[in-house]
Formats: structure tokens, sequence, C-alpha cells
């Protein structure tokens, strides 16, 4: 079985070696052991006997409806390509996976600032999640400009109970 991303969840499939979608990251699984790859831009994958394949680059004829072929056919992903891939031992926890793939998908901001006096502390955050299979996909002022958005996701497949502290 594979377990792979969906918009806001995953699912589960059989390995049948076909190519088929995924958003973010698969997770090839068996026995409860298993290996995943995240990605930040690749969006298909195969698994069949043990092997799990991303799919690179496919170059199929740009919006080949009709069949008909000449010298002026556009190709689709022609060029240099650049995406990172990273892979994941024992990916049966669905939140540790979201998480590495959030991390390709976002890098963290480079800030550089000088030494100044005063009470703050030199690190922190502007919430805090107390529940591991939580995760945060909005936090936004609202449109009415009457307060803020927080928008949360479980991220495991398993009811959560999480608390959120705002400094």
């Amino acid at each position: 079985k594979d377990t792979v991303s969906v918009p806001f969840g995953f699912t589960e499939r059989e390995a049948d070696g076909k190519e088929q979608t995924m958003q973010k990251w698969v997770c090839a699984l068996e026995d409860g052991y298993g290996m995943g790859i995240a990605t930040d831009t690749r969006a298909a994958y195969d698994l069949k006997d043990g092997l799990l394949r991303i799919t690179a680059l496919r170059s199929p004829a740009y919006a080949d409806h009709f069949g008909v072929r000449d010298s002026k056919i556009e190709y689709t992903d022609i060029g240099v390509h650049a995406f990172s891939l990273a892979v994941a031992p024992n990916c049966g926890n669905t939140a540790d996976i979201y998480k590495l793939s959030e991390t390709l998908l976002t890098p963290l901001p480079s800030i550089t600032g000088t030494y100044h006096k005063g009470k703050l502390s030199g690190e922190g955050s502007i919430l805090t999640l107390s529940a591991d299979n939580v995760a945060v996909t909005a936090f936004k002022p609202a449109e009415d400009g009457n307060g803020y958005i927080l928008r949360l996701h479980e991220i495991s497949g398993k009811s959560a109970e999480c608390s959120i502290k705002i400094p």
C-alpha cells in the first residue's frame, strides 16, 4: 500500500505500478515499515514490488487534443528544471512526513539584525500549538478588518485536542 498526500489530507492506495498523482509526499508502507519521499514541486509517483519512484519530468505534447503533429508542436517540461526531494525513512507517522514536506515548501527566511537593548527574547513565535499532529494553514487579518482568521489542519488522521498560545 501507499499513503499519499492530497489537499488538506492523505489517502491510501493499492500499489499497482501505475503512475499516480500526489500533492506533496508519498509513503510506501509494508508491515508498519516504509520509506517516503517529500517533494517541493513534483506531483506524480509509482510504486510496485517495493520500488518507489517519483516522476521527475514528462514531455507529452502540450494540449494534444487532436493528435495532429507538425513542426510547430510544443511539448511540456522542456528546459532546465530544479526541484528538491527529501527521503523519509520509516514514514509511518504521516505528521512527520507532512512536516518534512512543509519544510521543503517554506524554507526559513533569513533575517540579519544587530544587537540592541530590549526586554524581548532573541527568539519567539507568533503562536504555539500543543498538539504535534495539528498544523497552521492560515493566519491572516479578517477581510472586514475585525480580528484575525486562524485555520488549523489535523495532519495524521487521528482526533486531536489542541490549545493555542498567542503571546
